[in-house]
């Protein structure tokens, strides 16, 4: 009777340990990830990355042959215009909320034409579905944008599309 009693007990405390750990944890990962990120950053502004060498990326293990433009978002008071030039290589834009979780991706073969327009809003905003809104379920998160280099010579073109990619924040909201 008493292995029953070790057991059950056992059991209810993984239980709540799991629940506090898959609760806590992905916010806290974040947390900390965009503290690294972020540094001297100011928040809704759009930072173009060079290429990435050994011990330069905050991210471990990421592809090097790849150019990045981050954000770090907070949506909470207006929403935020993202304009960006899509080159004829792999490109994608992704948004991940605060605790983690991937809410939106495009890539260059999902994107109609060379240039792409979002409305980033937070779930207060009055969006009803409209093409080109992207709902955050989180106010903050972070943005990444990656432009693939194929052949160095075409590096100068692709920094030239990664600046013209800008986050502005919507003033009269």
């Amino acid at each position: 009777m008493k292995w029953i009693k070790t057991a059950a007990i056992v059991l209810i405390l993984s239980v709540i340990f799991h629940l506090i750990f898959i609760t806590v944890f992905p916010g806290a990962m974040m947390y900390a990830v965009l503290r690294v990120i972020r540094g001297d950053r100011a928040v809704n502004d759009i930072y173009h990355g060079e290429l990435d060498t050994a011990g330069s990326d905050p991210v471990p293990m990421t592809s090097p042959n790849l150019l990045k433009s981050t954000c770090i978002f907070d949506v909470s008071e207006k929403p935020l215009r993202i304009t960006a030039s899509v080159p004829d290589t792999y490109w994608s834009i992704s948004f991940y909320a605060s605790n983690t979780d991937n809410f939106f991706v495009r890539n260059d073969e999902q994107v109609p034409s060379k240039e792409i327009k979002l409305l980033l809003v937070n779930r207060e905003y009055p969006h009803t579905g409209k093409e080109g809104v992207v709902v955050s379920p989180t106010d903050t998160g972070f943005m990444i944008i990656r432009m693939l280099i194929t052949r160095p010579e075409g590096m100068k073109e692709l920094k030239e599309i990664q600046g013209k990619a800008v986050v502005e924040q919507l003033a009269g909201y």
